[in-house]
């Protein structure tokens, strides 16, 4: 199981609860999501057939293993840390760009790596809007913009990638690829966004 179902399921619960419950379910969630790390293996998979497509919404190798241990584990301590807050929606928020950055770690297909890609900029502008501000409510539009714009940049170059014959199958993409129009507007959508 992709590690970051258990947080996304965690986000689902968290709003019903409220004092020792919340913390108890919020830190028990972050663990499942590591246990659950901790039982991927290169065999692991997690396919979905719509159609004629298949999307592959967990796929592990060595690059993804470390980043989602390093994912997992700062979210289980940026929720100990946070443990305090009361906002139950914030930390839903929270959680749910978590999953989704998990999400992004673990696709092995395009389309599920964008999906996860958008799910976590909507789950960090609830975030940024949960410092209730005006301040907070200017940098959360700003940053939908700017989302917007990178995200658009990566769309375009999945289409660019897939239109010149590119597998589905993420995979390394080079500069020198006979796409290099979509490896230069992947790179940039996704550095405009991790930005």
């Amino acid at each position: 199981m992709n590690p970051g179902y258990a947080l996304f399921l965690t986000a689902a619960i968290v709003p019903f609860l409220r004092g020792t419950a919340k913390k108890i379910v919020l830190v028990a969630g972050c663990v499942a999501a590591l246990a659950a790390w901790e039982l991927l293996d290169f065999s692991s998979e997690l396919n979905v057939q719509i159609g004629d497509t298949t999307l592959s919404l967990l796929h592990v190798d060595p690059l993804s293993l470390v980043f989602g241990l390093i994912f997992t584990l700062i979210t289980l301590i940026g929720v100990v840390y946070a443990l305090h807050n009361d906002k139950r929606s914030e930390h839903a928020a929270t959680l749910g760009y978590a999953g989704a950055s998990l999400g992004v770690v673990f696709a092995g297909d395009w389309v599920s790596l964008f999906v996860f890609w958008e799910l976590m900029a909507v789950a960090s502008l609830f975030v940024v809007w949960h410092g209730g501000t005006e301040r907070s409510a200017r940098a959360g539009y700003r940053y939908i913009l700017v989302h917007i714009f990178g995200g658009s940049l990566l769309f375009v170059g999945i289409l660019v990638h897939l239109a010149h014959g590119g597998s589905l199958e993420v995979t390394a993409l080079t500069a020198s690829d006979t796409d290099s129009l979509a490896f230069w507007l992947i790179l940039v959508g996704v550095s405009v966004n991790t930005a």
